[in-house]
């Protein structure tokens, strides 16, 4: 969902991602190999959600040339990438702020 006011645009928009098996794998699981040589214990994944996102952000135009950005997302993982031993925290915060020019 997108409104215009003024200068800016303002988005926020919900979203998923749905992740195959190798992905999974290769990302959040623990194979016997890794498991031996780093004493955390096997895990196995395949494919599914890996995470449910929410995304705001707001576009203005400064100038002819210049314009700005300001943008934050939320994303808790799911499933698989949410259960695995290499998962820190299940819920990541991130944030960006751009100054765009434009020739």
């Amino acid at each position: 969902m997108s409104a215009p006011v003024g200068k800016w645009l303002f988005s926020m928009n919900p979203g998923l991602t749905w992740a195959i098996g190798e992905y999974t794998r290769t990302f959040f699981g623990i194979t016997p190999q890794e498991s031996a040589a780093s004493g955390v214990p096997r895990y196995d994944t395949g494919a599914g959600l890996r995470d449910v996102h929410f995304n705001v952000s707001a576009t203005g135009t400064l100038s002819r040339h210049w314009s700005a950005n300001i943008a934050a997302v939320a994303v808790r993982l799911e499933h698989d990438a949410a259960g695995s031993p290499v998962t820190e925290r299940r819920l990541d915060l991130n944030g960006t702020a751009s100054l765009l020019y434009r020739f």
